[in-house]
C-alpha cells in the first residue's frame, strides 16, 4: 500500500510542485500552506487535498510592513499559530509521513512522533548557525550593521532539526554543516533541485564575443555581489553587467566606489517570464555567493544554456564538473572571478562547450520528474 505523504509549508518554494507530484502519484495526504487561495489558484487541484491559511498570510504580511526582519515577539507567535492549526489537521488517515520546511513545524513534529509518523524537515541551505556565524563576519567585515534572528524563531527551528526523525538539504555541503554541528549523517540525506527544463531554454549561437554579464540574486553579502563588482577592473574587453534581484543599491554604492564607472543594469526583481528573456540576452552567468543550499538560478542559468561561474559553497559543486559544464571558483575572490569571465571571452571553444554541456547536464539529471520521483521514492522507504 503506498504511503500518505502531506506537506507543510509556510509559503511556496518547491512545495506545490512536490504537492502535485504526490497527487499524481496518488500518494499526496494534504498540501498545508500559508497563503491564501486566491494565490495559489492555478495550483488548486483537489480542494480537499489543500488547506490554505490566507489569514496567517495576511497577518505576516502586514507585521512585515512594521518590522521588516521579522524580529518581534508577534511574527513567532502568528507562526505558532500556524504550527498549531497544521497540527491538528494532521493525523494517521491522511498522513503516513510528514515533509516540513524549517522553522515553522516544532508543534507538528511533536505531534506527529506521538502518532508514529515520520517525519522529514527540508532545510533549504546550511545549519542555522553556520549560515549566520558566515554572515556575521561578512558584514562586520564592511563595517555594516548585521540584522540579528528573531532568536525565538532560531530556538524553534534548532529544536525541530533534534525532534525531526530526518533532515533533507540540497547539497553536500549543506549536509557536511550539520555533520560538523554532530548530527549523524545517517539522519542527513541530500535531495537536489529540479527545473522545468521546457520553461527554461534558449536557443544560443556562439558566433559573437560575449558581452552581457548576468547576476541573479536578492541580497548584497550572502550572494557575494561584492566581489563580482570588485573582478570588474580586471575585464579585459567591454562588457555590460545586469543584476537582477531586489537590491539595496545605496549600500552597495556605498561599498564599491568605482561602481558607477561601469555600465550596470538593475532590473529589480523580475517575473519568470522576464527572466528568462534577460537570460536569452545574457552570455555569461556569475553568482559568487558565500552561502547557499542549491541556487535555483544556477539551474535555470545552465538550462538557457548559459556558461556558469559559481563558487565550490553553493551547490554549483554537485552538479558541474569544471571547466565541462560550467566553472568552479573559490568564494571571495574577485581574481578568480575576473580570469574566469576572460577565459570564456577569449577562449571560444571553452564558451562553446560549456554552453552546450549545461544544457544537457540539466536535462540529463536535474529535471523535475526525475528529482521528484528519487524523493518520493525515499519518503515512500522510510
Amino acid at each position: 500500500m503506498k504511503k500518505k505523504i502531506s506537506v507543510l509549508v509556510n509559503g511556496t518554494f518547491h512545495a506545490i510542485e512536490l504537492a502535485k507530484y504526490l497527487y499524481k502519484k496518488k500518494q499526496l495526504g494534504l498540501l498545508i500552506i500559508c497563503y491564501p487561495k486566491y494565490k495559489i489558484r492555478e495550483n488548486i487541484f483537489d480542494k480537499k487535498k489543500i488547506k490554505t491559511f490566507g489569514i496567517i498570510y495576511i497577518l505576516q504580511y502586514f507585521f512585515s510592513k512594521i518590522d521588516p526582519n521579522k524580529k518581534n515577539i508577534i511574527n513567532f507567535l502568528i507562526i505558532n499559530l500556524f504550527d498549531y492549526f497544521a497540527s491538528i489537521l494532521i493525523n494517521k488517515n491522511n498522513t503516513d509521513v510528514l515533509i516540513c520546511w524549517a522553522s515553522i513545524c516544532s508543534l507538528t513534529i511533536k505531534k506527529c512522533k506521538k502518532m508514529g509518523i515520520k517525519t522529514i524537515l527540508i532545510r533549504g541551505s546550511t545549519h542555522i548557525d553556520y549560515q549566520i556565524g558566515l554572515l556575521e563576519k561578512e558584514y562586520l567585515k564592511f563595517n555594516k550593521f548585521f540584522p540579528k534572528h528573531n532568536y525565538l524563531l532560531l530556538n524553534k527551528e534548532k529544536k525541530e532539526y533534534d525532534l525531526c526523525d530526518f533532515i533533507e538539504v540540497p547539497s553536500n555541503f549543506c549536509k557536511k554543516t550539520f555533520i560538523d554541528n554532530h548530527f549523524n549523517k545517517k539522519k542527513i540525506y541530500v535531495i537536489p533541485r529540479s527545473i522545468d527544463t521546457n520553461i527554461f531554454q534558449v536557443k544560443r549561437t556562439f558566433n559573437k564575443k560575449p558581452k552581457n554579464i548576468i547576476f541573479v540574486g536578492n541580497t548584497i553579502f550572502r550572494k557575494g555581489l561584492i566581489y563580482l563588482i570588485n573582478s570588474l577592473g580586471n575585464l579585459d574587453f567591454d562588457f555590460k553587467l545586469t543584476i537582477v534581484g531586489s537590491i539595496n543599491k545605496n549600500i552597495l554604492f556605498s561599498l564599491c566606489k568605482d561602481i558607477s564607472k561601469y555600465k550596470i543594469n538593475f532590473t529589480g526583481h523580475l517575473n519568470q517570464q522576464d527572466l528568462i528573456k534577460e537570460y536569452s540576452k545574457a552570455d555569461i552567468f556569475c553568482l559568487p555567493t558565500l552561502e547557499e543550499g542549491m541556487s535555483n538560478v544556477i539551474l535555470q542559468a545552465m538550462s538557457c544554456s548559459l556558461p556558469v561561474i559559481v563558487t565550490n559553497i553553493s551547490g554549483g559543486e554537485d552538479i558541474i564538473e569544471n571547466n565541462f559544464d560550467g566553472i568552479i571558483i573559490k568564494p571571495r575572490n574577485s581574481n578568480q572571478i575576473a580570469n574566469s569571465i576572460n577565459s570564456l571571452y577569449f577562449d571560444d571553444n571553452l564558451r562553446a562547450k560549456i554552453s552546450t554541456n549545461s544544457r544537457k547536464k540539466i536535462i540529463k539529471f536535474f529535471q523535475r520528474n526525475f528529482i521528484y520521483n528519487r524523493a518520493v521514492n525515499l519518503y515512500s522507504n522510510l
